[in-house]
């Protein structure tokens, strides 16, 4: 009796050990290919790795985002943004060099616009870059980005009003502590003339001017500065610690945010690096702080992908000076830029 019942038991226990085999044996197999059919059907399960611009970012900036289902099927698009500072109602070459940069004419600025419109660009702000990369926002099929820098009052009386009758809009990234002065920090050395807040609020409320960020103390001459105060843009000085560094930068980045908020109540998602100067760390910082959009002087033509935040991260620009004219920059832009691209 005990035999016809333990000889069953054995035989099924000797199934169920053959059957757990045969599981750890072709387990890996049939994992193996399912991947290679998910793989073949949608490409690799894994993300591509971020493009060789991106990479130079810290670890922390390249967080990707989970995106809703896509508005547009491009996931890149090319970015051209025009870089200008101050607008001058007469001819300017030697305003220009006794300025140190190239500053424009209301003609030159005006032929620039009607040379867009002519070729079929329109405008488009960095909330429409942010809401391309965040959320799958299409593009216009041709657009460029404009921007001054400084915060000139030149902006506002000359630049904006043209912008205004083209229908078109520029981020103008502001000093903060050369708001509506003529003089340079602490000194009675005459400067270029910085609009006040109160005269940027109506182009603000129109949306014809966005302002961005420049910082508030930290856009320093050398010429001007002893060589103990001078720092050279948001860059450490030298023999400053990372510490010190870190609370300066921080200090002086808020200080300006919290300006632009009391002012004109507006969050600020871009900064513009003076003189285009920049490192791993202030990228880091201003990622941390909730910038989106970080802007430099280097020459060129930016790719910005959906999902990708830190491809709005050292976007290039070219700057615009007098010698180039509607027809040059028509020549140029069909030179830097692919439709649709």
């Amino acid at each position: 009796m005990q035999k016809r019942i333990l000889y069953p038991l054995l035989t099924l226990g000797v199934l169920l050990l053959a059957l757990l085999t045969l599981w750890f044996v072709f387990s890996p197999a049939m994992r193996m290919a399912g991947e290679a059919a998910e793989f073949l059907s949608n490409g690799s399960p894994q993300e591509p790795p971020a493009s060789g611009k991106t990479r130079k970012m810290v670890e922390a900036v390249e967080d990707e985002i989970e995106l809703p289902p896509l508005l547009t099927t491009q996931r890149t698009r090319e970015v051209i943004i025009l870089m200008y500072h101050d607008i001058r109602e007469e001819p300017a070459a030697s305003a220009a060099v006794e300025a140190g940069f190239a500053v424009v004419s209301t003609d030159t600025f005006r032929a620039h616009l009607e040379a867009l419109v002519g070729a079929g660009f329109q405008t488009a702000s960095f909330a429409d870059l942010i809401a391309f990369v965040d959320h799958g926002h299409a593009l216009p099929e041709r657009f460029v980005v404009i921007t001054f820098d400084d915060g000139y009052r030149s902006n506002l009386d000359l630049a904006a009003p043209i912008l205004a009758e083209f229908g078109m809009c520029a981020t103008v990234s502001v000093i903060g502590i050369a708001r509506g002065r003529d003089t340079y920090r602490d000194t009675d050395i005459p400067i270029i003339p910085h609009f006040t807040w109160d005269e940027a609020r109506p182009w603000v409320e129109q949306g014809v001017i966005h302002i961005g960020h420049h910082t508030h103390d930290m856009h320093m001459a050398r010429h001007l500065e002893p060589p103990e105060t001078f720092r050279h843009g948001v860059l450490q000085r030298e023999g400053e610690s990372e510490t010190d560094f870190r609370a300066a930068f921080i200090a002086d980045f808020e200080t300006l945010r919290n300006e632009i908020m009391r002012a004109l109540g507006r969050e600020v998602p871009v900064f513009t690096y003076p003189f285009g100067q920049h490192s791993a760390l202030t990228e880091a910082l201003l990622y941390e702080l909730g910038v989106r959009v970080t802007l430099i002087t280097t020459p060129g033509v930016s790719t910005i992908e959906q999902g990708v935040p830190a491809s709005l991260f050292s976007l290039y620009r070219m700057n615009m000076h007098a010698e180039i004219t509607g027809a040059d920059l028509v020549l140029r832009l069909a030179e830097w830029h692919t439709p649709g691209q």
